[in-house]
């Protein structure tokens, strides 16, 4: 996917930043939106170094992070954390303060975390769980091989920078992210003890693949499908959240209104879409779910599997939950 050239991104967050469009995490994702290549990253530290001399002093401390963000994505981690603390943290407003420092981890909470490195991540591991040696090294290998299988044999990505994937207990996790949580354009996951395997990874590749008009049913369907457990096993798990809730599937809602979707319990949505998206790709085969990865609103899966198609298959699976929810075979 082709970047927005040098000057549409400068003005792209010199509106944010003039608006003060700080109430909610904008700034933060524009900083670094639509970089995919280490050539566009460095163009883009290339831009922001020769403007940051040049701009307005009320706008040089969010050219700065701007920077940093930057100097995270490209992988000098110990830089970018560096010139942050050099920054004046009082006048940083305070949520995006807190996605520097818990979220990418520049907070000295991360200070007695270990610190492994692999191909593909970089891995950060919270003492306690650092002291089970089998579940870290399952973990690492399995993360490893999710790579191989999702980003490389699905997606078909050659990734030039490194996942930062911190791995908590869940007791330390629970005052700063209350489960497990991805910020896909920056690389970054924070995950629990529970475990979701290839789940966060995939929206991160998913992401680097290339998105238009995102749409959670289709996100969440997707990270579902390619989370290392079998379709037929996950449906399974959903029966007993079926009977007990009495939930009749709505496919096309859910599709449409993502606010649906998230109010929905996960068990149930969340396995809805994945079931979708695994009879989508036993049908019709994996370059059209590459597809639907990309374009991912409603509208687009009728261009690109046709009306009907999409029509029959919506009824054919709610069908099938709806029998799921009565215990009928």
């Amino acid at each position: 996917m082709p970047s927005l050239s040098m000057e549409q991104r400068m003005l792209e967050i010199n509106s944010i930043i003039e608006n003060r469009a700080f109430d909610d995490d904008r700034l933060v994702y524009s900083f670094v939106l639509h970089l995919y290549s280490n050539q566009e990253i460095d163009e883009c530290i290339g831009f922001v170094t020769a403007k940051l001399n040049a701009v307005k002093d009320e706008y040089r401390l969010y050219y700065h992070l701007w920077y940093v963000s930057l100097l995270y994505l490209r992988g000098f981690f110990d830089e970018a954390k560096t010139i942050f603390y050099s920054l004046p943290i009082n006048d940083i407003p305070n949520n995006i303060k807190t996605f520097y420092m818990i979220t990418l981890g520049f907070d000295a909470l991360y200070r007695d975390f270990i610190v492994m490195e692999t191909e593909h991540f970089v891995f950060h591991i919270h003492p306690n769980r650092y002291r089970n040696q089998n579940d870290i090294h399952h973990k690492i290998t399995r993360r490893e091989l999710g790579y191989e299988i999702v980003a490389k044999n699905f997606f078909g990505l050659s990734l030039e920078r490194k996942i930062h994937y911190f791995l908590w207990d869940d007791e330390s996790m629970k005052p700063y992210f209350s489960n497990s949580q991805t910020c896909s354009c920056y690389g970054v996951i924070q995950e629990g003890e529970y475990d979701r395997d290839w789940h966060e990874s995939t929206h991160v590749y998913n992401y680097l693949y290339g998105i238009e008009n995102p749409k959670s049913f289709i996100l969440e369907g997707l990270a579902v499908l390619y989370d290392g457990k079998t379709s037929i096993v996950r449906l399974k798990y959903a029966r007993a959240a079926y009977q007990s809730l009495r939930i009749a599937p709505h496919i096309k809602e859910w599709w449409l209104d993502p606010v649906a979707f998230r109010q929905t319990n996960s068990w149930i949505a969340y396995t809805t879409a994945g079931y979708f998206l695994f009879k989508l790709r036993s049908l019709y085969g994996k370059e059209k779910l590459l597809q639907l990865a990309k374009y991912q609103t409603f509208e687009d899966a009728c261009r690109i599997y046709g009306d009907a198609e999409i029509s029959k298959l919506i009824s054919e699976v709610e069908e099938e939950i709806s029998n799921l929810g009565t215990g009928n075979p």
